[in-house]
């Protein structure tokens, strides 16, 4: 047997350092890994973050050009890539070039931002 394993079973939630600000419920990322925080960051900038599941959460419907699902040409459709870009507002959108975060589990139908439920993780 192998003497040099870790954990028999990967946890699904581990104890991360967050970015300042981070709230219960938003989503992060830690390095390139997706989660959601389950409690608001503390005071050694710390969270607890889920790494998998389906979360309600704030996504545009933006692409990498900036389209918007209101635009004819863009689509946001349930099993679509949903990234992280740090710095945008809100964090989750079809915009590629942020961190993988997970999938859309519904549709979008407008070009605005909208709480969405999210599969974290790929």
């Amino acid at each position: 047997m192998a003497t040099n394993r870790k954990f028999a079973d990967v946890p699904k939630t581990r104890t991360y350092p967050v970015a300042s600000g981070v709230v219960s419920g938003d989503p992060v990322a830690v390095g390139q890994m997706p989660g959601v925080a389950l409690n608001d960051r503390d005071a050694d900038g710390e969270s607890t973050v889920q790494l998998d599941g389906s979360f309600n959460l704030s996504v545009a419907s933006i692409d990498s050009s900036g389209a918007s699902a209101a635009d004819a040409n863009v689509t946001a459709a349930v099993g679509d890539i949903v990234y992280f870009g740090v710095g945008d507002t809100p964090q989750l959108s079809k915009r590629a070039g942020g961190i993988r975060f997970g999938y859309l589990e519904e549709t979008m139908t407008s070009g605005q931002s909208a709480t969405k439920r999210v599969r974290v993780g790929y």
